[in-house]
């Protein structure tokens, strides 16, 4: 039995889901017919770690696991601020070295502020980081929270200063002008970064 991608399904393959990398690896369990003919799409049970999962294939994809990053790094990553922990509290390069005009930074820098401290949020907000399907085969949550915390502090020091440099040139207004362009959610967020420096 193949999927769409041409990958055998065994019962006992170890799997991961391309969709959802969020759901882990998982092994198959059960494999039916969805046709009695038997050329149809399968019903493929498997049991990742967040738990037993029914899928379709086609069109869900499984297929075994991709290398994950490693968390462990040599000296010559850990010099040049390479490993995957330094991936996690980084700021996006596009952000941090962007040319632009201010308020086109400070519209980048939105970007930053779609998370909040919510447990499944930093956990998102770490995927989105590190490119690691579960953050929590390599972190602890409290690991991930100080990071995304360290990440908020960098990401609010980098808004303050994007937004002084609006501020010195173009006037206190072109902020809010600025901030008009941005999601109300991060917009409120950022607001609350920047007001006391007015």
């Amino acid at each position: 039995m193949y999927d769409s991608s041409n990958h055998e399904l065994v019962v006992g393959a170890t799997v991961a889901n391309a969709a959802r990398p969020d759901w882990g690896v998982g092994t198959i369990l059960r494999i039916e017919q969805t046709r009695p003919s038997g050329d149809g799409p399968l019903r493929v049970t498997v049991q990742f770690a967040v738990g037993s999962r029914v899928v379709q294939v086609p069109p869900a994809v499984l297929a075994p696991p991709r290398q994950a990053a490693q968390r462990d790094a040599g000296w010559l990553d850990k010099l040049a601020g390479k490993t995957l922990d330094d991936a996690l509290r980084a700021i996006p390069e596009d952000i941090a070295m962007h040319l632009g005009l201010p308020s086109e930074k400070l519209r980048l820098i939105a970007r930053l502020y779609a998370f909040d401290d919510d447990p499944a949020a930093i956990q998102r907000w770490a995927m989105r980081q590190s490119g690691v399907g579960d953050p929590l085969q390599h972190w602890t949550r409290d690991e991930l929270a100080a990071a995304f915390a360290g990440f908020c502090r960098a990401r609010d020091e980098m808004l303050r200063e994007t937004a002084g440099r609006i501020r010195r040139s173009d006037g206190a207004p072109a902020i809010d002008t600025a901030l008009a362009d941005v999601p109300p959610r991060a917009a409120e967020r950022m607001r609350a970064v920047i007001t006391p420096m007015r």
